[in-house]
């Protein structure tokens, strides 16, 4: 399978840890791109972040994004999220504004370490496509309701695929699947 990898001008080195996890996790071919989505993206001037706006034309893309972004209902700057998967047209949306402070909260001030801020990356780039190239997960968490019923979140808290929309602890941080989860990968 064959996926574009497309970043925001100022995000270089974060789509080259991107673009690696991806070849080593899924073994996708790869176009990086350095450019801007702002189709997928609405300014919200109310809450000074941008909407999420998938759109049918944009396929097997994953943006890499340093704004905030909120789904279409969100009602606060609060309702952030690290990123949102379609599994429709096998896009996804990774935010990184909130990766770099220790707890998540809205910031431009690197608090954390580089490895620790890379392994972030990693989980949830690998996380937002596993939400389409999981299929047919029989540890499927159906006590978890995804936004735009982008797919499928594991009940192992080992796994790339465990719903969660909180930063875990370092030592938490997975980039791989459970063995249930990785049988249930998409075969190019």
């Amino acid at each position: 399978m064959e996926l574009f990898l497309d970043y925001d001008p100022h995000l270089f080195s974060e789509a080259e840890i991107a673009s690696e996890v991806i070849r080593s996790v899924f073994n996708f071919k790869l176009k990086v791109r350095r450019r801007q989505h702002l189709e997928l993206l609405t300014f919200d001037e109310d809450h000074g972040v941008y909407r999420t706006n998938f759109l049918d034309s944009t396929i097997k893309t994953v943006y890499l994004t340093g704004n905030q972004i909120l789904t279409t209902n969100a009602k606060s700057r609060e309702d952030f999220l690290f990123g949102v998967a379609n599994p429709k047209t096998q896009t996804v949306i990774v935010s990184l504004a909130r990766l770099r402070s220790l707890n998540g909260e809205d910031s431009s001030v690197l608090e954390i370490t580089k490895s620790l801020y890379q392994k972030r990356i990693k989980h949830l780039v690998v996380h937002e496509i596993g939400h389409w190239a999981v299929i047919d997960q029989l540890l499927y968490d159906e006590n978890v309701n995804s936004i735009f019923d982008q797919g499928p979140h594991c009940r192992d808290n080992k796994c790339v695929m465990y719903s969660g929309n909180t930063l875990r602890p370092k030592n938490t941080y997975r980039e791989y699947f459970c063995a249930s989860c990785r049988k249930s990968l998409l075969k190019d």
